[in-house]
């Protein structure tokens, strides 16, 4: 049997485990090291805030209905069921064929504010729902005008996704390749029957062996985000003004507070940000001569059990305001919604002559190994700014990579022939 030309193999759908054995991880990340920087006297950014070089989302999809069409530009459709503190919001996104860049529309005021920090095309507009959702079945019908000005209605039939995967660890399928490092955590599924119209002309459904890609999906994603934001000093803190895809500038508050250790817990810094739907928070550990060394990120959507993506390192981050001599490397693990190691790699920071670079270098799945970034910290009058992008992928995918799947880089990344990553 034969699959349709631009999807992925079957096994390519198919959701793994961890990549780490439990004990692997809990020798690896459960204990705090420090990051062995060699600081010097020279060059430095004299802020009061510990800095934040990357930017951690994760969001949890109540109800995820899901179709691939053979629509010559528009690959796959996602809508999604989100719980957020004005109640249950449809967040509509279509994934463009080729690059797969994702857009997002949603009836939600201000769009812009609602997770800033992730850079993903967004707009506000009106939505026409009319679903009957119920515990063992469902039946949804939408209708929007997609990205491009074209009347689409969808609908779907079938079971709420009930199956419990015993491998949660799902594919990203290349979605926001450019734009995200992104990991899941697909934890329920089952196929249904449904059908997409674009502009009137019902969509052939892309099928796999054969069976239409139309399922409905439980599931959490998280990563780190690319884009631009600056830091700057507040009472009580730091604030991150993020420049959305819009042009618009979204300030954000984080609390910084110091814990002397005396409770659960080493002494450590914690940087938190918290808002009406989630929390992003960083956690510090205290270095020589007031060094702050990031150790991990974490991004919980409120309401939910885990947070939607942790991120823990060892040995932590150097103090990037401070010069330190050489390149310093670190291992790194994320936990998507409690689920332990569903993606790994190594960060190497530096010192350039215009200021401190982290490089996030994924290595397993294959599924994120295409998505490294660099992270950029420059000063910028009384604060910081910060940027993060795409790069070069270098090497080849990892062993473990079963099937074939392109490895393509986004727009204006080229791809680099370099030894394997170790």
């Amino acid at each position: 049997m034969t699959h349709h030309r631009r999807g992925p193999k079957l096994c390519c759908m198919l959701p793994r485990g961890a990549v780490l054995r439990p004990g692997e991880r809990f020798a690896g990340f459960a204990a705090d090291r420090a990051s062995g920087a060699s600081y010097g006297q020279g060059r430095a950014i004299d802020v009061p805030f510990p800095i934040l070089p990357l930017m951690p989302f994760g969001l949890t999809y109540e109800l995820d209905l899901v179709f691939m069409t053979q629509h010559p530009s528009w690959n796959m459709h996602e809508y999604a069921l989100i719980r957020t503190s004005a109640g249950l919001v449809w967040l509509l996104k279509d994934a463009r064929e080729g690059t797969m860049e994702q857009t997002i529309i949603a009836d939600v005021d201000a769009i812009d504010d609602w997770m800033p920090e992730v850079p993903v095309q967004r707009r506000r507009q009106a939505i026409t729902v009319d679903a009957d959702l119920g515990a063992e079945r469902i039946r949804v019908d939408l209708a929007y005008d997609n990205w491009d000005g074209d009347r689409t209605e969808a609908h779907f039939a079938g079971r709420f996704p009930r199956r419990l995967q015993r491998k949660r660890n799902g594919s990203t399928m290349r979605h926001s390749q450019g734009q995200l490092l992104a990991v899941l955590d697909l934890s329920h599924q089952d196929l249904g029957r449904g059908h997409v119209s674009i502009a009137g002309v019902r969509q052939k459904p892309a099928r796999i062996f054969g069976v239409p890609v139309t399922a409905a999906l439980q599931q959490t994603q998280g990563g780190l985000v690319t884009g631009r934001w600056t830091q700057s000093a507040v009472d009580g803190g730091t604030r991150t003004t993020f420049a959305a895809r819009s042009g618009a500038q979204v300030p954000r508050d984080w609390t910084v507070r110091r814990l002397d250790g005396s409770g659960a817990g080493p002494a450590s810094t914690w940087a938190v940000q918290d808002d009406a739907d989630r929390q992003l928070a960083a956690r510090y550990l205290h270095g020589a001569d007031g060094a702050l060394e990031l150790r991990e990120l974490r991004a919980w959507q409120k309401g939910q059990s885990a947070a939607g993506f942790a991120l823990h390192l060892s040995p932590a981050l150097p103090d990037l305001r401070r010069e330190f001599a050489g390149e310093v490397r670190c291992r790194w693990v994320g936990d998507v919604a409690g689920q332990l190691a569903h993606a790994t790699g190594t960060m190497t920071a530096r010192w350039t002559p215009d200021g401190p670079e982290v490089e996030v270098r994924p290595e397993r799945p294959w599924w994120v190994w295409d998505r490294p970034l660099r992270a950029s910290v420059r000063s910028a009058g009384a604060g910081v700014a910060v940027s993060v992008d795409r790069i070069p992928t270098v090497g080849r995918p990892p062993s473990n990579r079963r099937c074939t799947w392109p490895v393509t880089a986004p727009s204006g990344v080229s791809e680099e022939k370099r030894p394997d990553i170790e």
